[in-house]
């Protein structure tokens, strides 16, 4: 998982984007993804910021973690110090986020991707350059979780699963460029 992300992932993300990634912003799981990445991205600019999404303790957000309550993989636990900051993120959050961007760019994003959104727009201000995001999941899988805490009923869930766009994506995100702010590749 981390050699996948360090020799593929992140030599993407400094291409497409010219070198001018002033943060990278994603959850923590396995660890392979955000230490993969952090870790290639750092070695060519070491003033990129790394930061992580985790959920909120007791958490609803499936296949993210809270570094507090659980086990760290031995992964992250080697190339923990990539991480810059750690922004905590409630399952409120990240469905809010969910239900935005679904009506705002028709994309239906898994729980995951709203944890990520809500830690962007928690650092937003503070951060520089292009903001590169990346989503871990989509919404297909989701449906009982999203009727059980009130996201979607699964009437409104099958509709918009059947309406979206496409359910893989990747955002970048620019506060300097307008033209390239929240530019979504799917």
């Amino acid at each position: 998982n981390f050699r996948s992300h360090y020799y593929g992932t992140g030599p993407e993300i400094w291409k497409e984007t010219n070198g001018e990634v002033g943060a990278f912003i994603t959850g923590i799981g396995t660890g392979g993804t955000i230490t993969g990445v952090g870790t290639y991205l750092k070695e060519k600019n070491s003033n990129i910021k790394i930061i992580a999404a985790e959920p909120q303790k007791n958490h609803n957000i499936q296949g993210l973690r809270n570094l507090d309550e659980s086990e760290k993989p031995e992964l992250l636990k080697r190339r923990i110090e990539v991480i810059d900051e750690k922004i905590t993120v409630t399952d409120k959050e990240s469905f809010d986020m969910i239900k935005k961007l679904s009506s705002a760019e028709n994309l239906f994003a898994g729980p995951s991707t709203g944890s990520v959104l809500a830690a962007l727009n928690k650092t937003i201000n503070k951060l520089e350059g292009k903001i590169v995001l990346l989503f871990g999941d989509n919404a297909a899988k989701y449906k009982s979780i999203y009727s059980k805490f009130g996201v979607y009923e699964e009437k409104e869930f099958d509709k918009r699963l059947k309406e979206s766009k496409n359910n893989c994506f990747t955002c970048t995100y620019s506060n300097t460029d307008p033209e390239d702010s929240c530019r979504i590749r799917q």
